[in-house]
């Protein structure tokens, strides 16, 4: 493993450098972790944890005109942002770090059709990095970013189903799909409701590891939680407005809608 003052001060430079740079990485630990257990990798949970907490550090390595642009990058700041994979290998490399972490942050942007920053495709991934790779998508899906607005839950994961093997590794989505991990139901408010159970649990397992409140994978996932909570009443005030376009012409009288 890690020797831990390494590691921390791994998490200084990039809150030093940018907040919102080890907020992302603690939600990428938090899903990894998740996706580590639900497709029964709990051998590799350490790997993929703390994989998910540095698989961004090569980003302190560039420059925040280009991180936190507003549009699109030109095709020379592409190849600078790109290089955030190879610096952060680079940064492991001279800790000594295990070369398994490593792996993990070189190959994190790399997709499943081949189009990723160094071309790898399909199983030439090694599997921690796939998961660290829809771990990451998942997050930043679901996080505002400078040229666009968080999507929602229920897109999420509707996005991970339209990237399947183009993406994401279809074997991966396909397992996740039969775990308690995806959401379940017909309806937009069943599917929120369900996930809101599932991710109350993952707070609760939470607590019970880390013994207390104050964790900040605890605080990610709360936060995680109020953003579905937010989708929740926003379907459910949908469904209240649509009982009440049908009904109350016809003089029924709806309580406390």
């Amino acid at each position: 493993m890690i020797k831990i003052e390494t590691f921390k001060d791994f998490i200084k430079d990039m809150l030093a450098y940018d907040p919102a740079l080890i907020i992302h990485c603690l939600g990428v630990s938090n899903i990894a972790w998740q996706l580590a257990i639900h497709l029964k990798m709990e051998s590799q949970l350490n790997y993929l944890a703390y994989g998910g907490l540095l698989h961004d550090i090569g980003k302190v390595k560039i420059p925040k005109s280009i991180l936190h642009k507003q549009g699109p990058l030109t095709d020379a700041e592409k190849i600078v942002i790109q290089r955030h994979p190879i610096e952060g290998v680079h940064a492991l490399a001279l800790q000594n770090i295990k070369e398994e972490f490593q792996e993990i942050v070189l190959y994190h942007h790399e997709r499943w059709d081949g189009a990723g920053y160094l071309g790898i495709r399909g199983d030439n991934i090694p599997l921690n990095s796939q998961i660290i790779s829809l771990a990451d998508a998942i997050d930043a899906m679901l996080s505002n970013r400078p040229y666009r607005a968080a999507r929602s839950p229920l897109e999420v994961y509707a996005d991970i189903l339209r990237c399947s093997g183009s993406q994401f590794s279809p074997n991966l989505v396909k397992e996740l799909q039969q775990s308690r991990f995806w959401p379940k139901g017909e309806s937009p408010l069943e599917l929120v409701n369900s996930l809101l159970e599932y991710e109350r649990w993952w707070l609760n397992y939470l607590e019970e590891v880390f013994k207390g409140l104050r964790h900040p994978l605890i605080l990610i996932q709360s936060k995680k939680i109020d953003r579905l909570l937010i989708s929740h009443y926003k379907h459910n005030n949908k469904i209240k407005q649509d009982f009440k376009k049908r009904f109350v012409g016809e003089g029924v009288r709806l309580h406390g809608v």
